[in-house]
């Protein structure tokens, strides 16, 4: 969900627009810095995130691999904030015992994670391009 972060380990920067996973929830995971997302049974949590748009079949390679086997890509629906409704990709957790059951705070990664994060992948955080 960060353009610096993506463009990195996809190696474009489509456009993008703010949206909502309903029926899924960011948790916190164990001994990581970054979020596990899980569909949600109780039908009452949301994800709100960014959605890549026209991401080539190249990118979505890049992204997989940079993801790993802790996590599988799934087809989901979004709805944008104007009501618009997309079909996308999540990519879910597959470790549900490393799962945490609190909310994954994008704040709290912001202030204290983001920088060593990127350092860690190569990225800085004002890059604009590759």
């Amino acid at each position: 969900m960060y353009p610096e972060i993506f463009e990195q380990v996809a190696g474009v920067l489509p456009q993008s627009v703010l949206a909502t996973a309903h029926h899924w929830r960011r948790h916190s995971l164990a001994g990581r810095t970054y979020p596990g997302a899980l569909p949600d049974s109780t039908g009452q949590s949301t994800i709100t995130g960014v959605l890549w748009l026209n991401v080539s079949s190249l990118a979505i390679s890049a992204l997989d691999r940079f993801e790993g086997q802790e996590y599988r890509r799934v087809g989901i629906d979004v709805t944008t904030s104007d009501g618009k409704k997309f079909q996308a990709n999540i990519y879910q957790w597959l470790l549900p015992t490393q799962i945490l059951w609190d909310d994954w705070c994008t704040e709290s990664f912001e202030q204290n994670h983001r920088q060593n994060f990127v350092q860690t992948h190569g990225v800085s955080q004002d890059s604009k391009t590759r």
